[in-house]
């Protein structure tokens, strides 16, 4: 029968009816010339068996005739290797009925070109990967070669089997034309897959669709939380933002971090907190800055608060309770210019530990108003070396109750100028603290006025010593 087929012309290949060429054999078939196939009708092929069909090599593969769906059943196209399915013309391709198509096995899909693929149509490209497993098949050239209404076309359950090498073959246009349903569907490992830049191509609802759960937002990288827009971020609630990783939160632009609202910001963990960096807090508004609550206070590092301009500072501890919250390190860090801003009521909201750890800058930087209002504990908890770096104003400006409050440590540490600055307020000195002068104290400060202001008990608190380094004319003072 081969001889036969082989010997006989395209003509009269053409006229044989589809019941003699049932009877054509695989050897037959192999025997017949890449001419003579051609000549073959769309019916004459279809009634030749699948298992013959098999047999052909590439070139005869490509000299079948195929147009308009016919020419190959499924059951032929299920039958043939993964090399002959590669051999197939694009036009051939074009040419598969949507049967065939969805006939293809696994190994056979991926075999076929990327370009060919390109051209299907968005029935055919349906019919090709309608199962699970044909899409999961495709190579991540066929993915990336898939229009972008095939991919809008995907069913939830499609969308949900793409694999990760699959994700990120998807191009900025390819990831835009999926709708928020199917964005919704991906799974965590699938959206960390996602290209950073593709998502910048995203409207607003469908990245939205995309982080509609906790788990999906943490699931995405750093590069993808700078990708996301401002808007994206304002628009995440507060469990969402609970939800982002510290280096998630280290990643947010300056221009993300501004768009969070005082809610947002409120909802950040003390971990949380303590990533953001210089620049995000340099980049935050007055109002963000006064949303932070007092726990959050002590997680913002110390290097942080030294870089924000003084209406910053007011703004973050405008709250007495925000300020108390403050460690000594921030309270440290804080510039003379916030310190010189501090209320009555804010001075007054320090704790006894904050006060010991001001610096002498900050001590001195306090305004006489200020220091009127530090209570007795604050002003003796003052360090006595920086106590020493007072202005003879401000000592002046010390009640007669605070004089009194010094500890004797604070007292030995007062320069003569100092001393004489207290004026009248001398009256108020403790034996002891009158007993904890120095020599040159008494000698170069205590003016003669002064001494005349000291009570019997004073006087009779100064030691021989003391007495001794006196001027005569301190010492005739005594007795006046």
């Amino acid at each position: 029968m081969s001889f036969c087929i082989s010997a006989l012309s395209t003509t009269q290949i053409h006229a044989l009816t589809t019941t003699q060429l049932k009877e054509v054999e695989g050897a037959d078939l192999k025997a017949m010339s890449t001419d003579q196939l051609a000549a073959l009708k769309a019916e004459q092929i279809e009634a030749l068996k699948g298992r013959d069909i098999a047999v052909l090599g590439a070139s005869q593969i490509q000299a079948l005739q195929l147009y308009n769906g016919r020419g190959l059943l499924a059951t032929q196209v299920s039958a043939l290797s993964s090399s002959q399915v590669k051999a197939f013309t694009s036009t051939q391709i074009a040419a598969l009925s949507d049967a065939c198509l969805s006939a293809l096995k696994p190994r056979q899909i991926k075999a076929i070109d990327a370009d060919d693929i390109a051209e299907l149509s968005e029935e055919q490209v349906t019919s090709l990967i309608a199962s699970p497993g044909h899409l999961k098949a495709l190579t991540t050239d066929q993915v990336g070669a898939l229009s972008e209404a095939a991919i809008h076309a995907l069913s939830a359950k499609q969308v949900h089997v793409l694999t990760t090498a699959q994700v990120k073959a998807l191009s900025g246009s390819q990831i835009s034309a999926m709708s928020g349903t199917q964005l919704s569907h991906l799974m965590t490992r699938q959206v960390r897959a996602i290209d950073a830049e593709d998502l910048d191509d995203l409207s607003d609802d469908q990245v939205a669709a995309l982080i509609d759960t906790t788990r999906d937002l943490a699931a995405l990288t750093a590069d993808q939380i700078e990708a996301l827009s401002a808007t994206a971020i304002n628009a995440l609630s507060g469990a969402q933002v609970r939800a982002l990783s510290t280096s998630q939160v280290r990643a947010l632009s300056t221009d993300q971090i501004r768009a969070l609202s005082g809610t947002q910001l409120a909802s950040l963990s003390a971990a949380q907190v303590k990533a953001l960096s210089g620049d995000h807090f340099k980049a935050m508004s007055a109002d963000q800055l006064a949303a932070f609550t007092s726990e959050q206070m002590q997680a913002i590092d110390a290097g942080e608060l030294e870089d924000l301009s003084t209406e910053q500072v007011g703004a973050l501890i405008g709250e007495t309770s925000h300020l108390a919250a403050l460690t000594t390190a921030q309270v440290r860090a804080l510039s003379t210019e916030a310190m010189k801003e501090l209320s009555h009521d804010q001075i007054r909201a320090l704790t006894t530990g904050q006060v010991r750890a001001l610096t002498a800058d900050q001590v001195k930087a306090l305004s006489n108003t200020q220091l009127a209002s530090l209570s007795i504990a604050q002003l003796r908890s003052i360090d006595a070396d920086d106590l020493d770096e007072l202005s003879d104003d401000q000592i002046e400006t010390l009640g007669g109750d605070q004089v009194a409050a010094l500890t004797t440590a604070q007292v030995r540490e007062l320069s003569a100028d100092q001393i004489r600055a207290l004026g009248d307020d001398v009256e108020h000195l403790t034996i002891w603290q009158v007993k904890a002068l120095t020599t040159t104290q008494i000698q170069y400060g205590l003016s003669v006025d002064q001494i005349r202001e000291m009570t019997s008990t004073q006087i009779g608190a100064l030691t021989a010593t003391q007495i001794a380094a006196m001027s005569d004319e301190q010492k005739a003072a005594l007795s006046s």
